[in-house]
């Protein structure tokens, strides 16, 4: 039971009266002038078994409720059920953040229709499973006229060209946060070369931006993308970058925003300890993500002992740092604030090394070590890369 039928039936620790929803709209969406048909009076005095109604809290505590809903939920189950829930749900902290995600053809309608009504109010979208190019186009093209508050876009395998979001950069110039995971025209998974965007120069379109995310989308980083990133996003704060890439590039993106970069994740094999050593100068680091670590040594690990505002960090396939270096690393350097650890496929880390986590990391909650059937969706989650979106 999903969390909209719990607010229904009353099961969120009140004892509702409320009916459930008869209508069921699908992918229809009604205009605000069709809802006066579509409610259950409910009388204030009308008390349930418990001597309380849901209605009887404060609005604050009911808007808290309906904030975990996605615009589809409320759209279906808060709406329709009476005039004071109808009111609520069109409160405008509700409609900040739209999450759309293609369940059919009529999707892209609904999703048209749901921005025209509420684009005075967006802050965040989120567009998942769109894979017609077409259509993607004409979605971001609408956003982009009538959304200009816009901050945040996160697309998710969604089939998508360059072209389309220098667009969308420069009709949305207040945009901050821009996520593109499995993000391309021709996605394919078994040829890599062909699967992805040739570079990203519509980065240029996006002057504010504090949040990059280019997970599987970006084929290879050239060190002209990587000027254009620097000269372009001097403020960033969180960076992604799923990709092949140059070691000159990504040193480049490295040094120029150390004074401002806070979070890191690189996933790529052009790793070494030089790089390792631009990444320590990078004191504002909170969380740090290396997959794919085969060439760092152990005095790659000693310059990232420097970092001592690390919350996270996830060393994947460090198979040339053998678990003592491990163990020594995290006695020797006072990591006060980390509560997450990952060392999946790493060579010959056992339960020795946790131990030793565990007794020199005041914080730390979770330790992962996988050798065999390492599972990445989960990490991808912890690090913000993957977001569960409601089916």
């Amino acid at each position: 039971m999903n969390i909209s039928d719990q607010i229904v039936e009353g099961q969120l620790g009140f004892q509702s009266i409320l009916r459930r929803n008869e209508y069921d709209y699908g992918d229809d969406y009604p205009s605000d002038a069709d809802w006066g048909s579509f409610y259950y009076p409910v009388c204030d005095e009308q008390i349930c078994e418990h001597g309380i109604h849901i209605n009887c809290l404060p609005k604050e505590i009911l808007l808290k409720i309906f904030s975990f809903l996605s615009a589809r939920c409320v759209s279906q189950s808060v709406l329709p059920v009476c005039k004071y829930w109808h009111k609520l749900g069109r409160d405008p902290v509700l409609w900040k953040r739209l999450e759309f995600i293609h369940h059919s053809e009529n999707s892209y309608a609904m999703m048209i229709k749901t921005c025209s009504l509420k684009y005075e109010f967006m802050r965040s979208i989120s567009l998942k499973n769109f894979r017609s190019s077409q259509q993607m186009e004409r979605m971001l093209w609408h956003i982009g006229n009538n959304c200009s508050r816009l901050q945040e876009v996160h697309l998710y395998n969604c089939a998508l060209r360059s072209e389309t979001l220098t667009r969308l950069g420069m009709t949305c110039p207040n945009i901050r946060s821009l996520s593109l995971v499995r993000c391309d025209e021709n996605y394919r998974k078994n040829h890599y070369l062909w699967a992805y965007m040739k570079d990203a120069s519509f980065v240029v379109s996006f002057p504010k931006l504090t949040s990059l995310v280019l997970f599987r989308t970006l084929a290879t980083l050239s060190y002209d993308d990587a000027q254009n990133i620097v000269r372009v996003c001097k403020n960033l704060k969180k960076l992604v970058l799923d990709c092949d890439f140059w070691g000159r590039a990504i040193r480049l993106i490295i040094a120029s925003l150390r004074n401002s970069i806070e979070v890191l994740w690189l996933q790529g094999r052009n790793y070494n300890d030089s790089m390792c050593q631009e990444i320590s100068k990078c004191q504002k680091l909170r969380e740090l993500g290396l997959n794919h670590v085969e060439n760092i040594t152990p005095f790659g690990l000693k310059y990232i002992g420097s970092l001592k505002k690390l919350e996270k960090l996830l060393l994947f396939h460090a198979t040339n740092i053998s678990p003592l270096c491990f163990a020594e690393f995290f006695k020797t350097n006072q990591f006060h604030n980390l509560s997450y650890v990952n060392l999946s496929g790493c060579r010959g880390v056992d339960a020795q090394v946790k131990t030793v986590i565990r007794a020199h990391c005041p914080r730390i909650r979770e330790v992962i070590f996988e050798v065999q059937g390492i599972r990445k969706e989960p990490t991808y989650i912890d690090f913000d890369i993957y977001i569960n979106h409601p089916e």
